[in-house]
């Protein structure tokens, strides 16, 4: 998911505690995060640590299932528990874990109402684009409203009160869940900043998340978000078993990909996210939204 000007803008939320806890809650132990060296104190690799050779057999033309990927990776984090050995897998937040289109509709009918028009009165949630912007456009809007309406939206989605429009896409919640239960360490990386840290735990926290504090988020918006993600998980790998790294974009798996060849990445199927030149094939994982 792109990341707006109005991030640096964000207003923290209020605390809450999670509204329900997954009954894999109850079997799961704490975890203690996984301590990686800072992006410039390691050498890069580039080698493919994943025994499923993912890599290869999409080379081959052979493109699993999300769903079969991962249950492959979930019994081989099994077996590693076992063994003793460190497992990671990593999801990114923004139409991956959770469904961020209701909260573009919140902000457009805000919109609506703060400018005593009616552009958004009939809006669904499939008509709903990437962005304000986009959304308007589609929608036919003179170029006067859709710039005024990109400027509102860019302040009001990245307005960290606004993440409590988000629904949680419960395929990969519940994934989350099993991969904790196989003994993988959870963490949520993402292209939001610092400054949003407190809702996007919150979020995490109230959607019913595992392990909702382990949030790796840009120090500003000056990181470029595909080099910044590929760094990170690249060095994940060489601490732990890198399972998989889920995300919507195939935009930003591609340039995930550019950067680190042989990350494990798996393409959750969200209306938002079908973007990229599909040169990079990758599992996809469908859900429902």
């Amino acid at each position: 998911m792109r990341v707006g000007r109005s991030q640096t803008r964000a207003v923290v939320a209020d605390a809450a505690g999670p509204d329900r806890v997954p009954e894999l809650a109850r079997h799961a132990a704490p975890q203690a995060p996984i301590r990686l060296e800072k992006p410039s104190a390691l050498p890069i690799s580039t080698k493919s640590r994943s025994p499923l050779e993912l890599r290869v057999q999409l080379s081959s033309g052979v493109v699993p299932s999300g769903a079969a990927y991962c249950e492959k990776v979930i019994r081989e984090m099994e077996a590693r528990t076992r063994r003793g050995e460190k497992s990671v897998v990593v999801f990114d937040l923004d139409n991956t874990s959770f469904d961020t289109r209701p909260r573009t509709l919140a902000a457009l009918v805000k919109f609506d109402e703060q400018n005593g028009t009616s552009y958004f009165d009939q809006l669904q949630n499939d008509q709903v684009g990437r962005d304000g912007r986009e959304t308007a456009t589609g929608l036919g809007l003179p170029p006067d409203v859709v710039a005024k309406v990109a400027s509102f939206w860019d302040k009001e989605f990245w307005d960290g009160r606004s993440f409590a429009h988000d629904v949680p896409i419960k395929e990969v919640m519940d994934l989350a869940w099993r991969a904790q239960k196989a003994g993988a360490q959870i963490v949520y990386l993402t292209g939001r900043i610092e400054a949003l840290r407190a809702p996007s735990v919150d979020e995490l926290a109230r959607g019913g998340f595992p392990n909702p504090d382990n949030v790796v988020l840009k120090p500003d918006l000056s990181v470029k978000t595909h080099a910044f993600k590929a760094e990170w998980l690249d060095r994940a790998a060489q601490s732990a078993f890198l399972g998989w790294y889920l995300s919507d974009s195939g935009r930003e798996i591609e340039g995930i990909l550019s950067n680190r060849d042989a990350l494990p990445c798996v393409r959750v199927d969200h209306p938002l996210g079908r973007d990229g030149s599909g040169a990079e094939p990758v599992p996809v994982l469908s859900v429902r939204t």
